[in-house]
């Protein structure tokens, strides 16, 4: 999804050029599609199967490969679902499964989520109240009984005694000052409207998680991905990412394995991207693209500092934020704020609009959510994402039986020298340090 409301900023610098063009003059002799952005666009025409792989292979493949530009399409790795399968994955991940199970939940009609937060609540006052019922001279002992023994609340709540037994109940559970006290008072009490601002972060997340569990079992395009890369496996290299497909991007970025990514998605303008193309138009052979290094030049011929552009992307991030995405905060009013604030630390930006949405700030969290956007230099990690480079180009190649199994290795081996001589020499020298 990227980051919120930022086109008009980020595409400023927006170029065109002909595609038999980008070799001189931009230095791109290989591109890696955005697998998820690009189908994603063609489900929005309705477009499936056949039809869908047609649309790729005609709009974002053929284009590059007549002007005899490599071409990889690169697919996240396993989907996460369970809280317990964190442990395996790296932040990015993280964060961006935490981002879509708040956002499925909150998704959901509002009188769903009503439904879903009282019985809750209630249930977490009918487990006390089975744990520690009251004693027969508790004041709220005759409300124990209808509701909880008979199950005939009507023979002692009334409309004249509602709100005061009610308030007696949640009083026996909790302390007036409890968060949960307040959720009680605020939806079984008081009755109000749904309110998510208002509910505590761990209840959201439990509530939102129980969701996930029970009802999203599979991520929406699935089916389509896996009828794309079915179809275009022999058609070019289709690599499947060990982690998150963006971090796969941008460190065959680094690496020199592609000169530019192929997605709409504006979070590679916050990651080292070198060049993100906007569009393909097959029709003039062209494409529309943003060169980082122009764009955050004319943020900084406007009083940006890249600290400053880099933070107010992170804070208006719609994947990797899960602490500000709810709020969808407009780029432009993070970038103005940097530079209002005239600070260029992340971490005090990011104090700022918690202090803004009473969010209680967490320094480990806004960390992580910081190191959602820094590419891995960990040695496993880059030999995790050169191995499925190779294993995809092996794997096109064409298959390899017994016979000539060294002549896979063979070409294993050339591949991987190719990719160390031609690799950004400051980045290989960081995996060499770490």
């Amino acid at each position: 999804m990227g980051i919120y409301n930022a086109k008009k900023e980020l595409y400023i610098t927006k170029r065109n050029e002909l595609l038999k063009n980008i070799k001189k003059y931009e230095n791109i002799y290989s591109v890696g599609i955005d697998a998820e952005y690009i189908i994603g666009s063609g489900r929005e025409f309705n477009l499936e199967k056949q039809d869908l792989v047609n649309y790729i292979i005609k709009k974002y493949i053929n284009p590059f490969l007549k002007n005899n530009i490599n071409v990889f399409m690169i697919f996240s790795g396993k989907q996460i679902k369970y809280y317990e399968d964190l442990k395996s994955y790296r932040v990015n991940d993280k964060l961006k499964w935490q981002k879509n199970i708040f956002k499925a939940y909150q998704n959901q009609n509002n009188d769903i989520i009503k439904k879903n937060i009282l019985n809750y609540i209630w249930t977490k006052v009918s487990d006390y109240i089975n744990a520690y019922p009251p004693s027969c001279n508790n004041p709220i002992y005759d409300l124990y009984t209808a509701i909880f023994i008979y199950n005939e609340p009507e023979k002692i709540l009334n409309k004249t005694n509602y709100i005061s037994y009610m308030r007696k109940l949640g009083n026996y559970i909790w302390k007036t000052s409890d968060s949960m006290y307040k959720l009680y008072d605020y939806f079984l009490i008081e009755k109000n409207d749904i309110n998510l601002d208002i509910i505590p972060r761990d209840v959201l997340w439990e509530l939102s998680y129980n969701h996930w569990i029970n009802n999203m079992t599979s991520k929406r395009l699935s089916d389509h991905i896996d009828y794309v890369k079915k179809y275009l496996k022999n058609y070019i290299p289709i690599i499947n990412s060990p982690y998150d497909g963006d971090d796969q991007l941008v460190t065959m970025v680094n690496l020199g394995i592609i000169n530019a990514i192929v997605s709409c998605d504006s979070d590679f303008f916050a990651f080292k991207s070198n060049i993100v193309i906007l569009d393909v138009c097959d029709k003039t052979n062209s494409i529309e693209f943003v060169k980082l290094d122009d764009m955050y030049k004319n943020f900084e011929n406007n009083g940006y500092t890249y600290d400053m552009v880099r933070t107010a992307m992170i804070i208006s991030s719609a994947d990797y934020n899960p602490e500000f995405y709810k709020y969808k905060i407009p780029f432009n009013i993070s970038l103005k704020t940097c530079k209002k604030l005239n600070n260029n630390s992340y971490f005090e930006i990011f104090k700022y609009f918690c202090k803004k949405y009473k969010i209680s700030y967490d320094h480990n969290v806004a960390k992580e959510i910081s190191n959602a956007y820094t590419v891995s230099t960990k040695k496993s990690d880059i030999i995790d994402s050169v191995n499925v480079v190779i294993n995809a180009i092996t794997d096109y190649v064409g298959n390899y039986n017994e016979d000539n199994f060294f002549h896979k290795i063979y070409v294993k081996l050339l591949l991987l020298l190719d990719i160390i001589n031609t690799s950004n020499n400051e980045y290989i020298k960081k995996i060499k340090i770490n």
